[in-house]
């Protein structure tokens, strides 16, 4: 009764009516091949629909982690394979012979929801008056049925809802509950704050990384007497943006504030203080995160004041090329659906990417080679030849910065 209760809650999709097409499988039997699926915890399943969710253009995923059930919404323009029934009975059935990349990601975090933390789990999608809901019982068993909706979906939104229900034993041991909730938090916070669409989790939303987290591996603390520990931030000498185009699966990070930087030349964004007369302050590296930045709407760079705080790009290019931190090898972040796979310094090919040192780059990606929970990236030759391929953005950064240091110079003389 579990998952009819639940239909009949769903205010924004209506009630169940009837029941059409109906395929089952035993989950049980096919144990060795989803054993491939294991992911590296009984919460990364919701990293899966986050990733869905992206793959489907949705602008915001709603997510609840309730005592007793995990939900998890969003609307979206598109439907695709995940639409039809038959192709998901197929994809249970061989899950290794999955190609759709947006379909091993439903299957591999369904496949995630079965544990012994979990009860049920109910994936569903409506349109209209029509919708299909995947079931895992507390059997392990595997079902699809296409119904029909009392009234329809909600007008002025997009056209396809996609639900995620998993629900989870009732026990005294509230702690256990409380653990689970937790875990299931922190999983969306450290590696969904890259996202390219909103997370609103438990009505709070998760907030984009600010560009300072950028820099973050510089960061020094020290005790002072009569303060304390006292957070140093170090400041880059140039971030550069890419921003997103339209049909790509972006990532998202926060610009520095507007108040912060001062716009010469019509797209030259310079820390506000560094263009007056025998300043002798420096950025925080924090509110302040660079002395410049640098916004490149395809090839063209443009003023920060037309680009959104929450800046959605396909790359982040964070240039430190003065001191001691311009002698740290390249870092890369790599955000794979809004998802982040791959935070790592490339301290053993540091030779290798030698022009990148004093870097940071950020990037999202759907083509390099991962494990088959699309978690773990393979760092094979096509890895190296996607992180050379940034040469001609970091050049470009270079001649931003020095085109910026002679503007800086001018606006200090004068």
């Amino acid at each position: 009764m579990e998952l009819e209760r639940f239909l009949e809650e769903q205010a924004s999709e209506g009630n169940l009516e009837s029941a059409g097409l109906q395929f089952s499988l035993d989950l049980s039997k096919a144990a060795d091949k989803l054993a491939a699926f294991a992911l590296p915890s009984t919460s990364h399943y919701l990293l899966k629909f986050v990733q869905v969710a992206h793959h489907l253009r949705a602008d915001v995923i709603n997510v609840k982690i309730e005592r007793y059930r995990t939900v998890v919404r969003f609307r979206a323009p598109r439907g695709g394979s995940l639409t039809d029934s038959e192709s998901i009975h197929r994809a249970f059935a061989d899950p290794l012979a999955i190609k759709d990349p947006i379909m091993a990601d439903l299957v591999s975090g369904l496949i995630g929801t079965v544990s012994g933390e979990n009860l049920e789990t109910l994936w569903s999608y409506s349109q209209g008056h029509k919708g299909r809901r995947v079931y895992i019982d507390r059997k392990r068993q595997f079902s699809i049925k296409d119904f029909v909706l009392s009234r329809p979906l909600d007008e002025g939104d997009y056209p396809f809802a996609y639900t995620l229900s998993v629900l989870h034993p009732r026990t005294w041991k509230f702690w256990q509950g409380a653990r689970r909730r937790a875990a299931a938090a922190k999983v969306l916070e450290e590696h969904c704050r890259y996202s390219g669409v909103r997370i609103v989790v438990d009505a709070k939303e998760l907030e984009s990384h600010p560009s300072s987290e950028l820099n973050i591996h510089l960061r020094t603390t020290q005790w002072t007497e009569n303060v304390g520990y006292v957070h140093t931030c170090h400041a880059a000498d140039n971030i550069v943006y890419q921003l997103a185009a339209n049909h790509e699966v972006p990532c998202s990070i926060l610009r520095p504030s507007l108040s912060a930087y001062v716009v010469r030349a019509h797209h030259v964004n310079l820390w506000v203080s560094s263009i007056r007369a025998n300043n002798s302050l420096k950025p925080d590296g924090n509110s302040s995160a660079a002395w410049m930045l640098q916004f490149l709407n395809g090839e063209q760079n443009v003023s920060m004041r037309y680009v959104p705080k929450r800046v959605l790009l396909r790359t982040c290019l964070c240039l430190n090329l003065q001191g001691e931190a311009a002698e740290h090898p390249l870092r890369i972040k790599i955000v794979r659906a809004g998802v982040t796979v791959l935070e790592q310094a490339m301290d053993e090919h540091a030779e290798e990417f030698k022009a990148f040192q004093g870097c940071v780059l950020l990037f999202a990606e759907e083509e390099l080679e991962t494990d088959l929970t699309g978690f773990q990236v393979i760092q094979n030759q096509a890895f190296f030849a996607k992180i050379r391929s940034y040469q001609p953005l970091l050049e470009k950064a270079r001649r931003y910065y020095e085109n910026g240091q002679k503007l800086i110079r001018s606006y200090s003389e004068g």
